[in-house]
Parts: structure tokens; C-alpha cells; sequence
């Protein structure tokens, strides 16, 4: 009785091991998330946002937030909320190119993107430079000081980057 079961069992056999075999493999192209900025938000006391000769300062104080001078005032606080949740704790994936010659196609050359430096007590915590590529226009990228990367960011955040106080308030 089992000598008849023997091929269908070999068959199954067979197409399970297959099946392991694609899982493991298609894990090998899955994308990989990794924070947008690796930084405490304990420790951050300080972002700049520049792009061009456009720069805004917001200071974080023990409770809150506000603009540093000239600007005056605090930014209303779903802007900081939203800011914080979708840039400084986004996400990224894997790098695409690590290619200079492609910063300005990805949006991130110094003199296009929007550089974002977030500071601590100790100085700068991290240096970013995004950018909305002529690649895909649905797309944002991101490569850091002192690397030649460059990273797909998950979701939309240039417009969350805004340069004027009104923006914030």
C-alpha cells in the first residue's frame, strides 16, 4: 500500500522543498527599512532646514519648539509632530546608486536639495540632503555628508520642508 503512495510523496516532497527554496530567496530582494536619521530625539535640540539662501532654525526647549531668531514665536505643534514622525523618524530603503554624477538627477546635488542638520549638545548628529528626483516625481531621495549614497526615502517629505515661519505656523 505505501509502494503507491511513494511517487505522490515524492512529488509533494519535491514542491515543498521548491517552495522553501523560492521563500528564502525572494526574502535575498525584499527591500530593507532603515531609520531616515539615526538620532535619539532626546538628544536633538536643534534642526536647520537650508535650501539656496533660504534657512529656518527651530530650537527645541524642554516642552516645545520654536523658531530661532530673526523668526519669533513656536510652530504650531501638528507641523513639529508630523515633522518629527515622517523626517527625523522616516524610513529608507536600500541604496540605489552611489554614483555623484547622479545627485542632481536624484535631487540631492548641494545647490537642489533641501539640506536638513539636526544637532545635539555635542555638536551635529546628522547631515542629510533631499531631494525630489527627476527620476520618479513621486519619489524623495536622501544621501548624507560625507557619503556618495543614495537613498530611496519611503513616502513623500519635501513638503514638509518648509523654509518660512508661516509655513510652520
Amino acid at each position: 500500500m505505501l509502494k503507491a503512495w511513494r511517487p505522490y510523496l515524492a512529488i509533494i516532497l519535491g514542491l515543498l522543498l521548491l517552495f522553501v527554496y523560492t521563500q528564502f530567496k525572494q526574502k535575498k530582494y525584499e527591500a530593507k527599512t532603515e531609520p531616515l536619521f539615526e538620532v535619539s530625539m532626546d538628544d536633538v535640540k536643534m534642526v536647520t532646514i537650508e535650501r539656496g539662501d533660504q534657512q529656518i532654525t527651530l530650537l527645541k526647549n524642554d516642552l516645545a519648539w520654536a523658531f530661532s531668531a530673526p523668526d519669533t514665536g513656536k510652530p504650531a505643534t501638528d507641523k513639529i509632530n508630523s515633522f518629527i514622525k515622517d523626517v527625523i523618524q522616516g524610513q529608507r530603503e536600500n541604496s540605489v546608486s552611489d554614483d555623484t554624477v547622479k545627485f542632481a538627477k536624484y535631487g540631492i546635488a548641494k545647490a537642489m536639495a533641501y539640506i536638513v542638520t539636526i544637532k545635539g549638545e555635542e555638536g551635529i548628529l546628522a547631515k542629510g540632503y533631499i531631494g525630489q528626483g527627476m527620476v520618479d516625481a513621486q519619489a524623495d531621495f536622501i544621501r548624507y555628508e560625507g557619503s556618495s549614497k543614495i537613498y530611496p526615502i519611503r513616502g513623500q517629505i519635501t513638503y514638509m520642508l518648509g523654509l518660512s515661519s508661516t509655513w510652520w505656523r
